[in-house]
Protein backbone atom coordinates (compact mmCIF):
# COMPACT_ATOMS: atom_id res chain seq x y z
CA UNK A 1 0.00 0.00 0.00
CA UNK A 2 1.24 3.20 -0.93
CA UNK A 3 2.38 5.18 1.74
CA UNK A 4 0.64 8.51 3.42
CA UNK A 5 -2.50 7.39 1.09
CA UNK A 6 -0.72 8.19 -2.55
CA UNK A 7 0.39 6.81 -5.59
CA UNK A 8 3.92 5.47 -5.32
CA UNK A 9 5.04 8.90 -7.50
CA UNK A 10 3.13 10.66 -5.19
CA UNK A 11 0.49 12.40 -8.02
CA UNK A 12 -2.75 11.14 -7.49
CA UNK A 13 -4.99 11.25 -4.44
CA UNK A 14 -6.65 8.13 -2.58
CA UNK A 15 -9.38 6.61 -4.42
CA UNK A 16 -12.00 3.76 -4.17
CA UNK A 17 -10.70 1.05 -5.99
CA UNK A 18 -12.22 -2.18 -5.11
CA UNK A 19 -16.04 -3.41 -4.29
CA UNK A 20 -16.65 -6.52 -2.71
CA UNK A 21 -20.31 -7.96 -1.94
CA UNK A 22 -21.00 -10.98 0.37
CA UNK A 23 -23.87 -9.74 2.00
CA UNK A 24 -22.72 -6.18 2.74
CA UNK A 25 -21.04 -3.93 0.31
CA UNK A 26 -17.18 -3.16 1.20
CA UNK A 27 -14.96 -0.09 -0.12
CA UNK A 28 -11.37 -0.50 0.20
CA UNK A 29 -9.33 2.49 -0.42
CA UNK A 30 -5.94 3.02 -1.44
CA UNK A 31 -5.69 5.63 1.57
CA UNK A 32 -5.89 2.41 3.55
CA UNK A 33 -8.84 1.15 5.54
CA UNK A 34 -12.28 -0.09 3.98
CA UNK A 35 -16.05 1.66 4.44
CA UNK A 36 -18.88 -1.22 4.88
CA UNK A 37 -22.38 0.14 4.59
CA UNK A 38 -24.90 -0.19 1.82
CA UNK A 39 -25.70 3.07 2.12
CA UNK A 40 -22.19 5.02 2.60
CA UNK A 41 -21.34 8.10 0.47
CA UNK A 42 -18.91 5.26 -1.41
CA UNK A 43 -21.13 2.73 -1.95
CA UNK A 44 -24.17 5.19 -3.52
CA UNK A 45 -21.12 6.64 -5.74
CA UNK A 46 -20.17 3.11 -6.79
CA UNK A 47 -23.66 2.65 -7.68
CA UNK A 48 -23.99 5.76 -9.47
CA UNK A 49 -20.78 4.09 -11.54
CA UNK A 50 -22.02 1.12 -12.33
CA UNK A 51 -25.72 2.26 -13.12
CA UNK A 52 -27.43 2.21 -16.11
CA UNK A 53 -27.38 6.00 -16.87
CA UNK A 54 -23.02 5.89 -16.44
CA UNK A 55 -22.34 2.69 -18.18
CA UNK A 56 -24.49 3.57 -21.25
CA UNK A 57 -22.89 7.01 -22.04
CA UNK A 58 -19.40 7.73 -20.23
CA UNK A 59 -17.51 4.63 -21.51
CA UNK A 60 -18.70 5.63 -25.04
CA UNK A 61 -18.15 9.08 -25.05
CA UNK A 62 -13.54 8.08 -23.61
CA UNK A 63 -14.72 5.81 -26.97
CA UNK A 64 -14.18 2.90 -23.93
CA UNK A 65 -16.49 -0.20 -24.01
CA UNK A 66 -19.27 -0.34 -21.14
CA UNK A 67 -18.37 -3.03 -18.94
CA UNK A 68 -22.02 -3.73 -18.02
CA UNK A 69 -24.48 -6.35 -20.11
CA UNK A 70 -26.96 -3.22 -20.25
CA UNK A 71 -24.43 -0.32 -21.52
CA UNK A 72 -23.25 -3.05 -24.12
CA UNK A 73 -26.67 -3.29 -25.07
CA UNK A 74 -27.55 0.50 -25.08
CA UNK A 75 -28.52 2.40 -28.72
CA UNK A 76 -25.01 3.93 -28.28
CA UNK A 77 -23.14 0.64 -28.65
CA UNK A 78 -25.83 -0.93 -30.75
CA UNK A 79 -25.70 1.71 -33.31
CA UNK A 80 -22.18 2.35 -33.78
CA UNK A 81 -21.03 -0.55 -35.83
CA UNK A 82 -17.08 -0.38 -33.92
CA UNK A 83 -18.39 -0.42 -30.18
CA UNK A 84 -21.12 -3.20 -31.46
CA UNK A 85 -18.48 -5.49 -33.15
CA UNK A 86 -15.83 -4.46 -30.26
CA UNK A 87 -19.04 -5.81 -27.93
CA UNK A 88 -19.36 -8.92 -29.55
CA UNK A 89 -15.54 -9.82 -29.87
CA UNK A 90 -14.94 -8.95 -26.20
CA UNK A 91 -17.92 -11.33 -25.44
CA UNK A 92 -20.00 -11.46 -22.17
CA UNK A 93 -18.74 -8.77 -19.18
CA UNK A 94 -17.95 -11.22 -16.05
CA UNK A 95 -17.57 -10.50 -12.25
CA UNK A 96 -14.57 -10.20 -11.04
CA UNK A 97 -13.32 -13.23 -10.65
CA UNK A 98 -10.02 -12.54 -7.65
CA UNK A 99 -13.06 -10.03 -6.16
CA UNK A 100 -14.53 -13.50 -4.37
CA UNK A 101 -10.84 -13.78 -2.00
CA UNK A 102 -10.93 -11.54 0.96
CA UNK A 103 -7.02 -11.08 -0.54
CA UNK A 104 -8.45 -9.64 -3.81
CA UNK A 105 -6.86 -6.33 -3.50
CA UNK A 106 -3.26 -7.68 -2.82
CA UNK A 107 -3.90 -10.40 -5.63
CA UNK A 108 -5.00 -7.75 -8.09
CA UNK A 109 -1.49 -5.87 -6.94
CA UNK A 110 0.53 -8.87 -7.79
CA UNK A 111 -1.45 -9.24 -11.48
CA UNK A 112 -1.26 -5.55 -12.00
CA UNK A 113 2.94 -5.54 -10.71
CA UNK A 114 3.87 -8.76 -12.99
CA UNK A 115 1.75 -7.57 -16.28
CA UNK A 116 3.26 -4.29 -15.94
CA UNK A 117 6.38 -5.65 -15.84
CA UNK A 118 6.41 -7.90 -18.84
CA UNK A 119 4.20 -5.07 -21.00
CA UNK A 120 7.30 -2.72 -20.14
CA UNK A 121 10.14 -5.28 -21.07
CA UNK A 122 11.50 -5.73 -17.24
CA UNK A 123 10.68 -8.92 -17.38
CA UNK A 124 9.77 -11.63 -20.43
CA UNK A 125 6.43 -12.54 -20.68
CA UNK A 126 7.52 -15.85 -19.11
CA UNK A 127 9.32 -15.29 -16.44
CA UNK A 128 6.35 -12.61 -15.53
CA UNK A 129 4.02 -15.22 -15.35
CA UNK A 130 5.85 -17.54 -12.79
CA UNK A 131 6.87 -14.47 -10.30
CA UNK A 132 2.41 -14.23 -10.53
CA UNK A 133 2.00 -17.54 -9.62
CA UNK A 134 4.50 -17.99 -6.91
CA UNK A 135 2.93 -14.11 -5.19
CA UNK A 136 0.06 -15.84 -5.71
CA UNK A 137 0.15 -18.90 -4.10
CA UNK A 138 1.82 -17.15 -1.21
CA UNK A 139 -0.82 -15.22 -0.77
CA UNK A 140 -2.99 -17.66 -0.92
CA UNK A 141 -0.65 -19.37 1.77
CA UNK A 142 -0.76 -16.47 3.95
CA UNK A 143 -4.89 -16.61 3.78
CA UNK A 144 -5.05 -19.93 4.87
CA UNK A 145 -2.65 -20.12 7.70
Amino acid sequence: MPSRGRCRRRCCAPVTFRIRCSGATWLHSSGGGAVQGPDSAGARWARYLIGDAVQSSYPTALSALPASRTGRASPAVQAAPYFKAWAAAAGTPLPHEIGIWPNAPELSTILSEEVQAAMLGQKNATAAVAAMQTRMEASMARRAG
